[in-house]
């Protein structure tokens, strides 16, 4: 497939079904929404008093960004070039490889 900067584009098809998360993903899901959690828990408490609030809303929205991080959905492809697992975010079109550089036009099947 042509691309828009003049690559070929390798097609990689990923069946939203076959997703699954690894023991490694998993874990880093728990932990981030369990930091997430108590970093809001934190973050109400600073804000209690007008001093504390300068501290705690920085600790709030990056409290939020770690509660969201769960719910990102990716799927691991494999390069057709040489063979390298990647993870990609949900929606994404396009992606290169990174060993070999190639472009690749992800599929995305239900």
């Amino acid at each position: 497939m042509q691309g828009r900067e003049g690559f070929q584009y390798e097609t990689v098809k990923v069946r939203r079904s076959e997703v699954k998360a690894g023991m490694a993903r998993i874990t880093g899901n728990i932990v981030s929404f369990t930091v997430g959690f108590f970093g809001m828990i934190i973050g109400l408490i600073c804000t209690i008093t007008i001093i504390g609030a300068i501290v705690g809303i920085p600790i709030m929205i990056g409290s939020l960004a770690m509660l969201a991080y769960p719910f990102i959905y990716e799927a691991k492809i494999e390069c057709p070039n040489c063979g390298k697992k990647r993870y990609v975010r949900k929606k994404q079109d396009t992606a290169h490889c990174i060993r070999c550089k190639v472009p690749m036009q992800i599929e995305w099947i239900d």
